[in-house]
């Protein structure tokens, strides 16, 4: 607003107009988005250059605010040039005993720090330190600031003694300018929690993080309030390394029942925050009936579509992205105050254990799977909480490395790792929590790591002989914090199906909704085709798979549902669009049933490029948030996609039948119980330390309940025969898991036990349903 007015009064080259700028650029540094910042600090330089020249004081201070963003951009000599620069001039001007001298002193220690010369940054912020405490004394912040840069340096040096003694006053003094609720404090507090630990002093450490980690909780949720999506997302990443892997890597280390709290309320709030933080605001607006915040969501969603289209383009749009992209965030931050009217959208974020223990019966058990790195090791622990204890208990299981150098066969059929029949694997995962798991029959647990990939709830018990899931129930959760949920399931009263999808469908095939009949056999006669689930699709212009098992799979289960008074819609042939399934937005379909080809591609797949149009897919050098980017490398086939991946110009009001889980992620799909993915790898992703970026995350972000989603390719024959069964279940009034889990026992014993096997009753797994 200030800019704004400086702006009309002054004109874009006035040094208060600079001034502005200059503030703005520390903003977006503070929330994280350096980038942003650099662009606000370069601005205000080159006005301060032109009004005052090279050597005045404020043009010093815009050579800091641009060192400050190429050092938290990691980019320490250039950040240490811009220091240097800065320092002489400021000497020039005010001699080595004043604070602003100090000032870049201990800026240039901070990146010698970064660079691991830990002497000439001790040497450094000796001096800083010796100077603020002539101007200032002992009790100013600034001082605090330079005691807890020396400390930073001690501990680097190994002498723990001298760095608590530093990061103590640091704190003191603190609490005294701040008080206790101040990010600086917090960081004292993990400081010497740090030092703490080093020095074998559980007790301390295990207070000392946990004030950190409860301070840093209320920080975010209080921040969180008053930012966009994308402001979320980097404030977040100030925080995130905590909650996600320093955290368990404290706990392990220091054990203490304080520590096991702290860690699972950690894992409460970290896993999925930015998910959860962004379904919570939509709900809140969404559920308001306040009309003109319902026009501005609305709005937003379109410029978001928009936007979309334009990281997709070829390059040279970023004066447009620029300009949408402040035009959302401007449109976010109305509707962010509108919003507080309709109430408080951060209050379910933060949850504590006891919140989930609340919600256990005697015979069940919440497990938090997680891990962290310790020394460029992966380890993998389990946080586990039942009624009656006084604390959730922290058990450690094993390393990455073990779990890759493990005694696993390889199925021969599919060529994978079978851990579905190795008691080994059984104990890797399962045998160390045994005495967490007597007498329990429920089990709620929320994988972390590769354990989002393997379904863990059908590994067999020591024998071999046995599924683990004959003995307990095993429900697979996005995060415990479901169990604090209120769920009421109703009946099924409505269903859109999506099987025999046309892939090969033309343009004006789709318009009219109608396929010839040698249409559909042309598409049947390129079998054997190529899957591109196989990604080889992307290397040979081959032909997409009809897949005649799916057409049956979805007429069969029509059938059943029709047979049940359950409305449906089957979505076959050239009528399976995906216009069609982007009309669901809002439709409030209790189930959705896809059966098609899936596909996941990782980074390094999708960087090699290959496909004939894969403008789909946002590279890495797009400017599109990390999570948009993932969620282009999932997705789902739908009629016509054919032509997309042959390269053939597609009408601008036809789609190319690529849905991506970024597309699903804009849709509406809050009224959608439950949705079936019968599709190849349509549970993999990117795994994060906020979820599994695939298509997993794009349902959920639409605000699905429960899905079921495969971990690889899937027989049709099995997935007809267990997907039938499954709604059979369902129509009858049976609860999703009770349904799912008969489904999986009546394919394990069809053909007299031929689908006995891993790889046809294990390929799919159902996630977040609790009944």
């Amino acid at each position: 607003q200030a800019l704004a007015i400086k702006e009309k009064v002054y004109g874009r080259e006035h040094p208060s107009y600079a001034t502005s700028l200059n503030n703005i650029g520390n903003c977006h540094r503070n929330l994280g988005d350096y980038a942003k910042a650099l662009e606000y600090h370069q601005q205000a330089l080159s006005i301060r250059e032109k009004v005052y020249g090279r050597e005045h004081p404020d043009y010093a201070a815009s050579l800091i605010g641009i060192g400050n963003c190429h050092r938290n951009l990691g980019d320490y000599a250039k950040a240490l040039d811009y220091y240097r620069q800065a320092l002489a001039i400021r000497e020039k001007v005010y001699g080595r005993e004043h604070p602003s001298y100090a000032t870049i002193l201990n800026n240039i220690g901070n990146c010698h720090r970064n660079l691991g010369d830990y002497a000439k940054a001790l040497e450094y912020h000796q001096q800083a330190l010796a100077i603020r405490e002539k101007v200032y004394g002992r009790e100013h912040p600034s001082y605090a600031t330079s005691l807890n840069n020396f400390g930073n340096c001690h501990y680097d040096l190994g002498d723990y003694a001298k760095a608590l003694e530093c990061h103590r006053q640091a704190l003191a003094i603190r609490e005294k300018v701040y008080g206790r609720e101040h990010p600086s404090y917090a960081m004292s507090l993990n400081n010497i929690g740090d030092c703490a630990l080093r020095q074998r002093d559980y007790a301390k450490a295990s207070e000392s993080f946990s004030a950190y980690s409860e301070l840093a909780t209320s920080m975010v949720t209080r921040t969180f309030s008053s930012l966009t999506e994308s402001q979320r997302a980097l404030f977040w990443e100030k925080y995130s390394r905590f909650f996600t892997n320093r955290l368990y890597d404290n706990a392990a280390a220091i054990s203490t029942p304080e520590m096991n709290r702290t860690a699972y309320d950690g894992a409460l709030l970290g896993k999925g925050l930015l998910l959860n933080a962004e379904t919570e605001m939509r709900k809140l607006i969404l559920e308001s009936g306040d009309e003109e915040a319902l026009g501005m969501y609305n709005e937003i969603q379109e410029s978001r579509i928009r936007l979309d289209k334009l990281y997709e383009s070829p390059a040279g749009k970023k004066v447009q992205i620029d300009s949408l992209n402040g035009d959302i965030d401007r449109r976010q931050q109305e509707l962010m105050k509108r919003s507080r009217a309709f109430g408080d959208y951060t209050r379910n974020l933060a949850l504590k254990w006891t919140d989930v223990q609340s919600a256990l019966g005697k015979k069940d058990i919440a497990i938090e799977f997680e891990t962290y790195t310790h020394k460029d090791t992966t380890f993998y622990v389990a946080l586990t909480l039942r009624p009656g204890y006084t604390e959730p208990h922290l058990v450690a299981l094993f390393t990455g490395g073990e779990l890759k150098r493990s005694d696993v066969s390889h199925d021969e059929d599919t060529g994978m790792r079978d851990y579905y029949r190795s008691p080994d694997i059984t104990n890797l995962f399962w045998g160390k929590l045994s005495d967490e798991l007597k007498g329990v029959r429920n089990v709620y647990f929320s994988p972390a790591g590769e354990l989002n990939n393997i379904g863990i709830e059908y590994m067999r018990d020591e024998d071999g002989k046995h599924l683990l899931s004959e003995r307990r129930n095993y429900y697979r959760l996005t995060s415990t914090r479901e169990l604090t949920k209120e769920y009421r399931a109703g009946k099924m009263r409505d269903a859109a199906l999506y099987g025999g999808i046309l892939y090969d469908a033309t343009p004006s095939t789709r318009l009219t909704g109608k396929e010839s009949e040698s249409e559909r056999l042309a598409c049947m006669a390129s079998r054997p085709g190529i899957s591109l689930d196989s990604l080889s699709v992307t290397r040979g212009g081959g032909k997409l798979v009809y897949l005649d098992g799916s057409k049956k799979e979805a007429e069969a289960i029509s059938s059943t549902l029709s047979s049940k008074n359950v409305r449906n819609d089957l979505l076959e042939g050239a009528d399976g669009t995906e216009e069609s399934f982007k009309a669901l937005s809002g439709a409030q379909k209790d189930v959705i049933h896809i059966a098609t080809h899936g596909f996941y591609y990782t980074e390094t797949e999708a960087a090699r490029g290959g496909l004939e149009d894969s403008s789909f897919i946002l590279d890495g050098e797009s400017e599109a948030p990390k999570e948009d980017k993932a969620l282009t490398r999932s997705g789902l086939l739908f009629a016509g996609a054919q032509n997309a991946f042959d390269g053939k110009e597609i009408p601008i009001d036809v789609e190319d039948g690529i849905l991506t889980a970024k597309d699903i992620a804009r849709m509406d799909l809050r009224g959608t119980d439950l949705v079936v993915i019968s599709a190849c790898q349509s549970g993999l992703g990117e795994v994060t330390g906020d979820g599994v970026f695939g298509l997993q995350r794009g349902f959920k972000k639409a605000g699905v309940q429960s899905i079921v989603m495969s971990l690889w390719e899937v027989s049709d024959e099995a997935t007809r025969i267990m997907m039938t069964r499954f709604y059979e279940n369902l129509a009858k009034g049976k609860g999703k898991y009770d349904s799912f889990r008969d489904a999986q026992n009546y394919l394990r014993k069809c053909d007299d036990g031929f689908y006995d096997k891993p790889q046809y009753y294990a390929a799919f797994v159902l996630l977040d349903a609790i009944k």
